[in-house]
Protein backbone atom coordinates (compact mmCIF):
# COMPACT_ATOMS: atom_id res chain seq x y z
CA UNK A 1 0.00 0.00 0.00
CA UNK A 2 2.84 2.48 1.15
CA UNK A 3 4.43 2.02 -2.74
CA UNK A 4 1.45 2.77 -4.38
CA UNK A 5 0.74 5.54 -2.07
CA UNK A 6 4.45 6.95 -2.90
CA UNK A 7 4.30 5.67 -6.91
CA UNK A 8 1.42 7.77 -6.98
CA UNK A 9 2.58 10.75 -5.56
CA UNK A 10 6.04 11.01 -7.18
CA UNK A 11 4.07 10.25 -10.40
CA UNK A 12 1.37 13.47 -9.15
CA UNK A 13 4.49 15.38 -8.63
CA UNK A 14 6.24 14.31 -12.17
CA UNK A 15 2.93 15.36 -14.03
CA UNK A 16 2.76 19.04 -12.13
CA UNK A 17 6.65 19.72 -12.90
CA UNK A 18 5.94 19.20 -16.97
CA UNK A 19 3.39 21.64 -17.36
CA UNK A 20 3.83 23.96 -19.49
CA UNK A 21 3.15 27.31 -17.22
CA UNK A 22 5.35 30.13 -19.00
CA UNK A 23 3.83 33.14 -21.56
CA UNK A 24 4.60 32.22 -25.77
CA UNK A 25 8.13 34.17 -26.38
CA UNK A 26 7.40 34.54 -29.52
CA UNK A 27 6.77 37.92 -30.85
CA UNK A 28 7.80 40.74 -28.76
CA UNK A 29 4.70 42.16 -28.97
CA UNK A 30 3.10 38.94 -26.68
CA UNK A 31 6.23 39.17 -24.54
CA UNK A 32 6.78 43.28 -23.90
CA UNK A 33 3.02 44.03 -23.69
CA UNK A 34 3.52 47.91 -24.68
CA UNK A 35 0.33 48.63 -25.26
CA UNK A 36 -0.22 51.99 -28.14
CA UNK A 37 -1.56 53.96 -25.45
CA UNK A 38 1.24 53.79 -22.73
CA UNK A 39 3.63 55.29 -25.49
CA UNK A 40 4.35 59.14 -25.32
CA UNK A 41 6.60 59.42 -28.29
CA UNK A 42 9.06 57.32 -30.40
CA UNK A 43 12.65 58.71 -30.97
CA UNK A 44 15.00 57.28 -33.94
CA UNK A 45 18.24 58.01 -34.04
CA UNK A 46 20.11 57.15 -37.64
CA UNK A 47 23.72 55.80 -37.53
CA UNK A 48 25.56 58.97 -37.91
CA UNK A 49 22.74 61.80 -38.37
CA UNK A 50 19.85 63.34 -35.68
CA UNK A 51 17.43 62.43 -33.80
CA UNK A 52 13.79 62.66 -35.10
CA UNK A 53 10.27 61.75 -33.22
CA UNK A 54 8.56 59.44 -35.27
CA UNK A 55 4.84 61.07 -36.24
CA UNK A 56 1.93 59.89 -34.41
CA UNK A 57 0.53 58.56 -37.53
CA UNK A 58 3.17 56.25 -38.10
CA UNK A 59 3.26 54.73 -34.37
CA UNK A 60 0.65 52.49 -34.87
CA UNK A 61 1.98 51.27 -38.02
CA UNK A 62 5.98 51.11 -36.46
CA UNK A 63 5.00 49.21 -33.30
CA UNK A 64 2.60 46.46 -35.81
CA UNK A 65 5.75 45.15 -37.21
CA UNK A 66 8.16 45.20 -34.77
CA UNK A 67 5.26 43.48 -32.50
CA UNK A 68 4.79 40.77 -35.31
CA UNK A 69 9.33 39.85 -35.08
CA UNK A 70 9.61 36.41 -33.91
CA UNK A 71 12.15 35.76 -31.25
CA UNK A 72 15.11 33.98 -31.71
CA UNK A 73 17.36 33.11 -28.60
CA UNK A 74 21.13 33.36 -30.69
CA UNK A 75 22.92 35.86 -30.22
CA UNK A 76 24.38 38.10 -32.73
CA UNK A 77 27.93 38.74 -34.58
CA UNK A 78 27.66 41.59 -36.41
CA UNK A 79 28.35 45.05 -36.83
CA UNK A 80 26.74 48.65 -35.57
CA UNK A 81 22.81 48.61 -35.84
CA UNK A 82 21.47 50.71 -38.36
CA UNK A 83 18.84 52.57 -36.57
CA UNK A 84 18.24 52.85 -32.74
CA UNK A 85 15.13 53.55 -31.21
CA UNK A 86 14.19 54.66 -27.79
CA UNK A 87 10.29 54.18 -26.84
CA UNK A 88 9.73 56.42 -24.33
CA UNK A 89 6.61 55.84 -22.40
CA UNK A 90 4.07 57.65 -20.43
CA UNK A 91 5.16 56.18 -17.17
CA UNK A 92 8.85 57.37 -17.41
CA UNK A 93 10.56 54.19 -18.63
CA UNK A 94 12.01 53.62 -22.02
CA UNK A 95 12.66 51.00 -23.95
CA UNK A 96 15.59 50.95 -26.37
CA UNK A 97 16.12 49.08 -29.24
CA UNK A 98 18.84 48.61 -32.29
CA UNK A 99 17.36 47.69 -35.49
CA UNK A 100 19.64 46.53 -38.93
CA UNK A 101 17.68 46.95 -42.63
CA UNK A 102 20.91 47.77 -44.36
CA UNK A 103 21.92 45.22 -46.65
CA UNK A 104 19.39 42.38 -46.27
CA UNK A 105 19.13 42.93 -42.49
CA UNK A 106 15.50 42.13 -41.56
CA UNK A 107 16.13 42.45 -37.26
CA UNK A 108 16.45 44.06 -34.18
CA UNK A 109 17.52 43.64 -30.95
CA UNK A 110 15.80 44.93 -27.06
CA UNK A 111 18.48 46.59 -25.46
CA UNK A 112 16.64 44.55 -22.14
CA UNK A 113 17.40 40.93 -23.54
CA UNK A 114 20.04 38.74 -25.17
CA UNK A 115 18.42 37.23 -27.85
CA UNK A 116 17.12 39.08 -31.24
CA UNK A 117 13.80 39.17 -33.25
CA UNK A 118 13.65 38.43 -36.98
CA UNK A 119 11.23 40.35 -39.06
CA UNK A 120 9.12 39.00 -42.22
CA UNK A 121 10.03 40.43 -45.51
CA UNK A 122 6.79 42.76 -45.33
CA UNK A 123 7.45 43.99 -41.70
CA UNK A 124 11.07 44.56 -43.03
CA UNK A 125 9.85 46.80 -46.11
CA UNK A 126 6.97 48.30 -43.58
CA UNK A 127 9.62 49.70 -41.18
CA UNK A 128 12.04 50.92 -44.11
CA UNK A 129 9.35 52.94 -45.75
CA UNK A 130 8.47 54.14 -42.26
CA UNK A 131 12.39 55.27 -41.10
CA UNK A 132 12.92 56.59 -44.94
CA UNK A 133 9.68 58.67 -44.81
CA UNK A 134 10.69 60.32 -40.99
CA UNK A 135 14.19 61.08 -42.05
CA UNK A 136 12.88 62.58 -45.73
CA UNK A 137 10.82 64.74 -44.02
CA UNK A 138 13.08 66.10 -40.82
CA UNK A 139 15.69 66.96 -43.80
Amino acid sequence: MNKVLMTLIFLLILLMGCQDNHVSKDTWGSKQNIRMEDISEIEIQKKEDSDVILPEQEINSFMNAINRGVYDAGKLDIGPSDYTVEINLKSGNTKELSIWVAEGGNLFTDHDESGHYTLSMSEHTEIVEILNNVYSEGK
